[in-house]
């Protein structure tokens, strides 16, 4: 498991590390991409550029971090899904109310079998939320879930709180 933070300026988060990524805030980049064994951080070192996650691409990470981020996180075309967790662990995923959204989403998914992930949302719309897509994990949401138009979906074992 490795720390990786965003410090590249406004480009894609793909399966290409390039400058994008820093084992450190505000660090030289170069570092791998992250894997959904990586805790992952988008913070005020980042500066205020726009995160993409690809068309058809599924960003992983074990946790997201975006304390201190004023930048946005966008989407693909609906394709664009943020899968959270490996194996039987999973991480927490805190938003930020001084970032923003923008672009179509997928869906922000658990990958753990097991554990639970908390999600602070703080005020802003997610896109859709999927639940229990790998046979478990718990969610526990530390305030209110905005999905607007998404679609909240539970499949499997797995709860919501």
């Amino acid at each position: 498991m490795a720390s990786r933070y965003w410090v590249g300026s406004t480009d894609t988060w793909n399966a290409t590390a390039g400058s994008k990524w820093s084992a450190t805030s505000g660090g030289a980049g170069g570092s791998a991409v992250p894997t959904g064994l990586d805790d992952v951080f988008l913070d005020g070192a980042s500066g205020a550029v726009t995160v993409t996650i690809g068309a058809g691409y599924d960003a992983l990470c074990l946790s997201l971090n975006c304390t201190g981020f004023t930048g946005t996180l966008a989407g693909g075309n609906g394709a664009s899904n943020l899968l959270v967790g490996s194996g039987a662990s999973l991480g927490n995923v805190t938003f930020v109310s001084g970032m923003t959204f923008s672009g179509t989403w997928g869906s922000l998914i658990p990958l753990a079998t097991s554990g639970t992930m908390n999600i602070t949302s703080n005020g802003l719309v997610l896109s859709g939320l999927s639940v229990g897509t790998s046979g478990g994990g718990n969610i526990t949401l530390l305030d209110a879930l905005n999905l607007g138009t998404g679609a909240l979906s539970h499949n499997n074992a797995g709860t919501i709180d």
